[in-house]
């Protein structure tokens, strides 16, 4: 008799202990992750749901509504709830907030980017248009070997003509030119002669002996997903790449007929590209990983211009990145208005075309590139961009996934931290030592989200900071003082640091 109460007891005990974890699932539920806190035998704070605002105009959700549904479909997988608004409202809270076009421009969209709360995210930098743009990023690098010759007209008429026109061959100059007036879209090539010296915009050397890839040009889309500028920290989607075909042969040379030497959204993908096919079938390849075999394996070309296309890819991102990141974050007093630049992060698409030599060069850079594809293997890519982006700054199915981060864990103490010589923490060596790093709250929870970014970045290869080579940083340490060393030079300090202890913060 005894043993049966027993027995009675103990399923009492679990009928109410599955009861309570079925009342919270219902009050999870039923208040939308919200903050809930239920007394009773166990006490349990249920976290909110994150919320992102997708901030757009009536125009823009027609153009650009299958962009905006990918977004919004990988931010309902990853657990947010999903406030749109058009121009006019915003809920009393926000974790990201999302727009497809560039937000600053427009007043009323300005105003749902007004001081954000702490780690609210941004999905543009008020000063992008300085890699956009098309007479920005090509006007700006002009020693950029990624970057062909560009002239901007009118101002560089001069230089235009004593650099090109004057320089000719039997009266003629046999350089092709293309034309990119102010406005995007209106290209057009031309002979050096033909070129109109006073209108506005750019002139670009045209690339003749771009590689053809069975008589047709191909472009390359690499994702790029920059965090943060201050420091600079910058990824790419390595298997992410988007490999576009010209519809047409490229001969005859007809300059009259973009399908041949263009490739854009409307270009024959690479999944759907006859000589390519045997390399997706059954092989769960990457597009870049299938253009790399097919030029290898079926066209016999070496395995190192073949490994340097992304090599140069990389190089090009880097440089630029790294030479425009004082420009990203300021756009007059929008800054001011905006925030910290750790509100901003940035998803685009960079643009490139190779030669017959296998050099690479930059053509454009896209900010909110269109991620919309009618084919299935496509939109499954574009979806992995902004799972990786959204997981990189710290979320995670439906929670903020950096409180876990301890200071055991942006440790990174050597001897000298032991001695007296770091007692007042004013030497170089003593930089990263943890009682001189408590003396700073910024510069630590700079490190605590390099560290969640490190780990939390799923595919995504990191691009900035480069690959560390310990001797180069240690030498930079050594010309600085103390008192004056960037935040980005710690950064990368702390990153080679943790690389000597562990190999996984190498890359």
């Amino acid at each position: 008799m005894k043993f049966k109460r027993t027995r009675q007891g103990v399923i009492c005990t679990l009928a109410i202990a599955i009861s309570m974890q079925v009342y919270l699932l219902y009050r999870l539920e039923s208040e939308e992750n919200h903050c809930v806190v239920v007394h009773s035998i166990f006490s349990c704070t249920v976290p909110r749901r994150p919320i992102v605002i997708i901030a757009m105009s009536r125009n823009d959700e027609n153009r650009y509504r299958g962009g905006i549904q990918i977004a919004m479909d990988t931010f309902s997988r990853l657990g947010f709830g999903i406030h749109i608004s058009y121009e006019e409202t915003k809920p009393d809270h926000c974790d990201i907030l999302w727009s497809h076009t560039y937000p600053f421009q427009h007043d009323k969209i300005v105003q749902l980017f007004t001081n954000p709360k702490h780690n609210v995210k941004i999905n543009h930098f008020p000063g992008i248009f300085c890699i956009c743009n098309k007479l920005f990023l090509s006007t700006a690098s002009p020693t950029s070997k990624y970057i062909p010759t560009t002239f901007k007209m009118p101002d560089d008429r001069k230089k235009f003509r004593d650099e090109v026109l004057n320089k000719t061959k039997n009266g003629k100059n046999e350089q092709v030119w293309v034309e990119k007036k102010t406005l995007h879209r209106n290209v057009t090539i031309k002979d050096a002669h033909e070129i109109d010296l006073d209108g506005k915009g750019i002139i670009q050397k045209f690339i003749h002996n771009q590689f053809l890839l069975h008589g047709h040009v191909i472009s390359l889309g690499v994702m790029v997903i920059i965090t943060s500028v201050s420091p600079l920290r910058a990824y790419t989607l390595d298997n992410g790449w988007m490999v576009r075909i010209a519809n047409k042969p490229y001969h005859p040379v007809n300059y009259s007929d973009f399908e041949t030497f263009i490739s854009n959204s409307r270009s024959t993908s690479l999944y759907e590209f006859e000589p390519m096919r045997r390399f997706f079938d059954n092989t769960g390849y990457s597009r870049r990983q299938a253009l790399f075999a097919h030029l290898l394996s079926d066209l016999g070309i070496e395995q190192s211009k073949v490994q340097s296309i992304r090599e140069q890819v990389f190089d090009a991102v880097q440089d630029v990145v790294y030479n425009r990141r004082d420009i990203l974050n300021t756009l007059g007093n929008v800054k001011i208005r905006i925030g910290k630049d750790t509100s901003f992060f940035e998803v685009m698409r960079w643009d490139f075309i190779i030669d017959e030599n296998m050099k690479v060069y930059l053509i454009e850079a896209n900010m909110s590139p269109d991620l919309l594809s009618s084919h299935f293997l496509i939109r499954a890519k574009n979806y992995n961009v902004i799972f990786n982006s959204i997981t990189t700054i710290g979320y995670r199915y439906g929670s903020r996934n950096n409180n876990g981060i301890r200071d055991t864990d942006i440790n990174v103490d050597s001897k000298v931290c032991f001695t007296e010589s770091c007692q007042d923490c004013m030497l170089k060596d003593c930089l990263l030592c943890s009682k001189c790093l408590d003396r700073s709250v910024e510069i630590k929870q700079m490190l605590r989200t390099s560290y969640m970014e490190h780990v939390n970045r799923l595919a995504l290869r990191r691009l900035y900071p480069k690959p560390m080579i310990q001797d180069m940083v240690h030498k930079r340490l050594q010309e600085q003082n103390f008192r004056n060393i960037s935040r980005e030079l710690i950064n990368e300090a702390w990153i080679t640091a943790k690389c000597v202890k562990d190999e996984y913060w190498c890359m």
